[in-house]
């Protein structure tokens, strides 16, 4: 038997709420891009082999949706019984209103301390709610925001590729200076940073948390988005696009340019390979787009230059999965969830495979991650210094306005007006979900 019966986004072979033979599991888990979706395929079939007596019944639930799926079946007693619930959701009020409410976490402390003896503590501590633990790894700081350096540019250009900015006012001196000299005409062919594209928000919450702010309230009940450590981070990125992009008008230069290179992540990051842009913010689930035979050796990552110092980004955004404490086939449901997070033979194999940081230390020193060079080492090292939020950023609701910050500066748009207008998107947000929590 392959031990793998359902597939695909529409829905499940047999509904969570229908009667499940013995062995017979669901699984949740996100649709994502191609080559996870035929990784994650191919691990089932392999996890089916070990476990022919296991079916497991997956669901595969656009990101967007998913979360709001799992809320509504902790209203209705309706869990599978495996479930992605990556730790940053379980940061977000009303969901993590609802976990907290229940008397213990989901997965045997014993069980996971002897399982998970390999695991980074800030990865497995992340999956705890009020002491319980819920949920265990798929990836290590998978969101953690890290600057990415394009050493080939920097050192065509004749500037130092190994130079570390100190904080965010070398940092933008220095990238005035990438684009001074790698334009001598009328318009940006190469730019520093966009900081309001793709990661544009998240950089601005890393630069508000640096500076000792918080975006949301710990109680999540109050946006913070009007609070001075919050203003002043804006106000440093805004002075950024000022700085660096003044010859081109500022941000009308910094547009054109957008409007040349495209506003998709996948367009932004090959534009960034082949030499349009000397910096990139991204993700450390992103470096697997970095690796190519001639690639090696052209790009260095390393922490974020804050207002004051260099430091960790968002420790909080990691992939995660859980099991219902309360399944029908609490073994089967262990089984898929340990193959899933903590086995080496499961998900250290292919995180490998998507060379994504794994939360199995050992994993992280096996030869194939040697394609990226030096920079594993360097992505590693941010991913040490990551900061743990108490709250996510609701990236999911302010990256359009953050996008849109370039447009309503030039019609004159102050900062205080666009902060306003972020810090109302998101206490709506907040209001809506400890209402309904």
């Amino acid at each position: 038997m392959l031990g793998l019966i359902g597939w695909g986004a529409a829905g499940l072979v047999c509904g969570c709420g229908q009667k499940k033979k013995p062995g017979e599991i669901v699984f949740w888990h996100e649709d994502a891009s191609e080559k996870q979706m035929e990784v994650m395929r191919r691990q089932l079939v392999l996890f089916g082999q070990k476990h022919p007596d296991i079916v497991v019944q997956a669901n595969a639930v656009q990101y967007r949706y998913l979360r709001e799926k799992i809320q509504g079946a902790l209203m209705s007693n309706s869990l599978p019984d495996v479930l992605a619930l990556n730790s940053y959701w379980t940061r977000e009020p009303k969901l993590r209103a609802q976990l907290a409410r229940l008397d213990e976490g989901w997965i045997d402390e014993k069980m996971a301390r002897e399982l998970a003896a390999d695991i980074r503590t800030h990865d497995l501590n992340r999956g705890r709610i009020k002491g319980g633990l819920f949920s265990l790894p798929l990836a290590s700081a998978y969101g953690g925001l890290m600057c990415v350096y394009n050493v080939n540019v920097l050192e065509r250009l004749g500037l130092d590729g190994m130079f570390q900015p100190k904080n965010w006012a070398e940092f933008t001196e220095f990238s005035r200076e990438v684009v001074e000299r790698a334009n001598p005409g009328k318009t940006i062919e190469v730019a520093a940073l966009d900081p309001f594209l793709v990661h544009g928000i998240l950089l601005q919450i890393v630069l508000t948390h640096g500076a000792g702010g918080m975006a949301v309230s710990r109680d999540g009940k109050q946006a913070r988005y009007l609070s001075a450590e919050m203003r002043r981070s804006l106000e440093a990125i805004d002075l950024y696009v000022n700085t660096v992009y003044k010859k081109f008008g500022g941000y009308s230069g910094l547009l054109q340019w957008r409007n040349n290179v495209g506003a998709g992540i996948t367009t932004i990051v090959a534009r960034f390979i082949h030499g349009k842009a000397a910096f990139c913010a991204m993700g450390t689930g992103l470096l697997n787009e970095l690796v190519a035979p001639e690639l090696a050796g052209c790009f260095r990552a390393d922490l974020i230059p804050g207002l004051e110092r260099r430091h960790g980004a968002i420790a909080a955004h990691a992939l995660s999965c859980a099991m219902n404490r309360k399944s029908a086939n609490p073994r089967a449901a262990w089984e898929l969830l340990r193959y899933l997070t903590v086995d080496p033979a499961g998900n250290g194999e292919v995180s490998v495979k998507l060379l994504r940081p794994c939360p199995i230390n050992a994993i992280n020193t096996r030869p194939e991650y040697a394609v990226l060079g030096p920079l594993w080492r360097q992505a590693q090292a941010v991913m040490a210094e990551d900061m743990s939020f108490e709250v996510s950023s609701f990236s999911e609701f302010l990256a359009p306005l953050a996008e849109d910050v370039p447009f309503r500066r030039l019609r004159g748009d102050s900062l205080e007006a666009i902060l306003t207008d972020m810090n109302t998107l998101v206490q709506r947000v907040l209001n809506e979900t400890n209402q309904s929590s």
